[in-house]
């Protein structure tokens, strides 16, 4: 199926007027197509209701998966998980005096949430217009139960490799994490839902395009920058300094490719 062939946009008969309103703008300003929410042709497109904006999969036989992104709701479990650091804020060197973070492979936003949520000031960003979309909607959501927390993180919807290329001394974060996607394993069980979604949408991945926004992320950042794995698979470059482990993903941490004076790993 061809990942583009349905990515339009729809709001649910119970939407009200103002999810009505926001579909239309979301529409226009991705240029997307208006589709019936009863349309029964299958694949990809969003839906914009009361209770937010939904990637939705539609697939044979009337089976219907959606995706949103809950950035109050990683926030909260992060909060109720106790008092150590998550792995991801240590890989980052939160527990080392970094405050300043790029998420560069957005995609839902959990990371992103679970960052901030541990004191980081965090910039995200997503290349692809349908999830930097539904990132928008769950940080206006956040907005509106946890005005701070949202505060402490601004989206930026563009290509992350040219961002951090372009990124003027002053704005150099202190870290910078990317959760790269890679084709699926000849003979592997099928993958998530979540990860089957994305394929559909963004294709299979590329490991050189991957590479590519490591080295841009060694070279923009002043203390390190982080890769995140699935738990059992190698490196993505040879290299890291250290790797912490967990039972579904390990993190793989690098120095900058310029070393700043007076920072630390």
């Amino acid at each position: 199926m061809d990942r583009s062939s349905l990515l339009g946009l729809t709001h649910g008969r119970r939407a009200g007027a103002a999810a009505r309103e926001r579909a239309a703008e979301i529409a226009e300003r991705l240029a997307l197509p208006q589709i019936a929410a009863d349309d029964p042709r299958e694949g990809l497109h969003l839906r914009s209701d009361d209770s937010g904006l939904s990637l939705v999969w539609r697939r044979a036989g009337g089976l219907e998966s959606a995706l949103r992104v809950d950035l109050a709701g990683a926030a909260a479990r992060r909060a109720g998980a106790g008092r150590g650091l998550p792995l991801v804020a240590r890989a980052l060197g939160l527990d080392r005096g970094v405050r300043v973070v790029v998420d560069a492979t957005g995609g839902l936003g959990r990371d992103t949430a679970t960052l901030a949520a541990c004191g980081a000031r965090v910039t995200v960003l997503e290349r692809h217009p349908a999830l930097a979309a539904l990132l928008a909607d769950g940080l206006r959501r956040l907005a509106e139960v946890a005005p701070e927390l949202a505060a402490a993180i601004t989206l930026v919807p563009t290509d992350a490799i040219p961002w951090l290329t372009r990124c003027a001394p002053a704005d150099r974060p202190d870290a910078v994490l990317i959760d790269p996607m890679f084709p699926a394993r000849r003979g592997s069980a099928l993958p998530k839902l979540e990860m089957q979604v994305f394929r559909l949408l963004l294709g299979p991945g590329d490991a050189e395009d991957a590479r590519a926004l490591l080295a841009a992320a060694r070279a923009a950042c002043t203390r390190r920058a982080v890769v995140k794995r699935p738990a059992r698979e190698g490196a993505l470059v040879d290299g890291a300094v250290a790797t912490l482990r967990g039972e579904r993903a390990r993190f793989d941490v690098y120095l900058p490719a310029a070393p700043v004076a007076g920072s630390g790993a």
